[in-house]
Order: structure tokens, then C-alpha cells, then sequence
């Protein structure tokens, strides 16, 4: 079947990720709402194959919970997302000792996957880097 030690399939999936992410660099603002308006909309267009799925998976689960849960919410998340990137994208000014002035810019730091609570939602965390 699939002769690949745990976890290696993973890192072989996430690899061209990563190296597409670090040749692109830090993507501009209307490229990351692109993209999150993208996320949304796979997920309207393809919400009844995703709640049918979910409960032949899970066998009890009722299709409106699914939708709710795997569809609305996370559309909720990418809403928000959007409506705040702009102020989340600005570098943050903090007072240092001997320094005249240190700016911290909000990044993109690799590929974070995190379940969270259901199959298709996940935790979108702001890393920072120096």
C-alpha cells in the first residue's frame, strides 16, 4: 500500500507549498484577499459534497449541523479575516532600549495545519517575525 514512513506523505504534500510560499515572499494585500475570497467560495460551491461526505463519515451528523459547522462558520472566519488584514498587515512600533525606533512586521511564517473542533475548519494564526 503506501511504504512511507508516518508523517512523510505530509511533508512531501507540504514541500512545493513551502518553496512556492518562500520564492513568492510576503504576498500583497489584494493577493491575500483573493485568495480568502477564493477559500470562501470553494466552500459555498462545494458545501452540499462536503456536508454529504461529513455524514456518511460520521454517519449521525445532520446536514444543517454540518453546514453550519464546516460551511458558515469558517466563511464567518474568512469575512472577518478580510474585513480586519489590512490592519493586521501594519508593522507594530515598540520602544527598545538604546534603539531610536523598532518596527514589528506581521508575516507569513510557513504552513500551519491545525484541526479545530471540525474536519474542514481550521485555526488561522498571525505568526510574527523580526
Amino acid at each position: 500500500m503506501n511504504d512511507l514512513p508516518p508523517g512523510e506523505r505530509t511533508r512531501q504534500t507540504l514541500a512545493p507549498q513551502r518553496a512556492a510560499q518562500r520564492a513568492e515572499g510576503v504576498p500583497e494585500h489584494r493577493t491575500r484577499i483573493d485568495r480568502l475570497e477564493r477559500l470562501a467560495m470553494l466552500l459555498r460551491e462545494n458545501e452540499a459534497a462536503l456536508c454529504e461526505s461529513l455524514q456518511a463519515d460520521f454517519g449521525q451528523r445532520s446536514l444543517s449541523n454540518a453546514a453550519m459547522t464546516e460551511i458558515a462558520y469558517p466563511i464567518s472566519a474568512i469575512r472577518y479575516a478580510q474585513k480586519h488584514l489590512r490592519a493586521w498587515m501594519k508593522d507594530e512600533p515598540r520602544k527598545v532600549a538604546l534603539l531610536p525606533r523598532l518596527l514589528v512586521s506581521s508575516v507569513m511564517f510557513g504552513v500551519v495545519m491545525r484541526a479545530w473542533v471540525g474536519p474542514t475548519r481550521a485555526k488561522l494564526r498571525r505568526r510574527r517575525t523580526f
